[in-house]
């Protein structure tokens, strides 16, 4: 069984700022809370964004240092890049060509329409 981080209303609590925030992201392995929001809508809100930028992000808590993070970030990019087909790139780079010599060949009609015209 998978767990995972989830929206818990908290009556009472306030964030760092002293503001009413009830609706907490709890941590599914400590029970701490990781955000407190003033809407449930908020938190779940953002506990989406978590899971979608992240799932793996070290918290500041299991970091010994900035190294560690630093690392952690370094590790997850990596990932991403090895996940990017090599065939986007070279299509990429195929339109940006097509785009440059379509490019080129509108220059040469203009010049050549400027040549005729001073003839």
């Amino acid at each position: 069984m998978r767990k995972e981080s989830y929206v818990k209303h908290c009556p009472g609590h306030k964030d760092s700022k002293g503001e009413s925030a009830p609706w907490c992201i709890m941590d599914h392995s400590d029970g701490k809370i990781l955000s407190s929001h003033k809407t449930e809508a908020e938190a779940k809100k953002h506990l989406r964004d978590m899971k979608i930028h992240g799932g793996n992000i070290m918290s500041f808590r299991e970091a010994k240092n900035l190294d560690d993070l630093l690392d952690k970030s370094k590790e997850k990019n990596k990932k991403k890049d090895e996940e990017i087909p090599l065939s986007v790139f070279e299509d990429t780079e195929n339109a940006i060509d097509e785009q440059t010599e379509e490019c080129d060949r509108e220059h040469e009609v203009v010049e050549d329409h400027r040549d005729i015209q001073k003839g």
